[in-house]
Order: C-alpha cells, then sequence, then structure tokens
C-alpha cells in the first residue's frame, strides 16, 4: 500500500542517487527507492519487487527517472513466472 499523500515533487527529488531497494522506516512503513521501468500504467523497479500505483502518467521520458516513495504497509503474492 502506497502513501497517496506524497507530492510529485517529493517522489522525484528523493533519490538523487538513483538507489535500488527498500528501508524500514518504523513498523509497516517502508521508504522505496527505484526507477520508472514502464508508462501507462506507471511501473517503479525497486530491485526486490515492481509495483504499480506509485503515479500515473503516459509521458514516455518518465522512463529510467529515479524516484522514492513511502509504503505504508508492506504485503506481497508470489508470482508464477
Amino acid at each position: 500500500m502506497i502513501d497517496e499523500s506524497e507530492s510529485w515533487e517529493t517522489i522525484f527529488s528523493g533519490n538523487p542517487e538513483g538507489r535500488m531497494g527498500i528501508e524500514q522506516i518504523d513498523g509497516w512503513r517502508y521508504r522505496a527507492f527505484g526507477k520508472i521501468v514502464s508508462v501507462n500504467p506507471v511501473v517503479v523497479d525497486c530491485g526486490l519487487f515492481q509495483t504499480e500505483g506509485v503515479i500515473h502518467s503516459s509521458d514516455p521520458i518518465l522512463v529510467g527517472e529515479a524516484v522514492a516513495f513511502i509504503i505504508t504497509r508492506l504485503c506481497g503474492y508470489a508470482h508464477a513466472i
């Protein structure tokens, strides 16, 4: 679950080093770091996982942009390849 109250400015300025991964903030909250790998829908690769729904855009110029965002609760499921 993503913290939907974060602004675009915070998301796009929060990862100037281009890091990948997550760091626990407290309890169920984490700070995720990754790069946008596709748009419409926007998919962010955080190294350990990929997620959708951080932002919404169809602008291909965003591909490759480093981002950071807060996860309010981390959960997952197995995905068969």
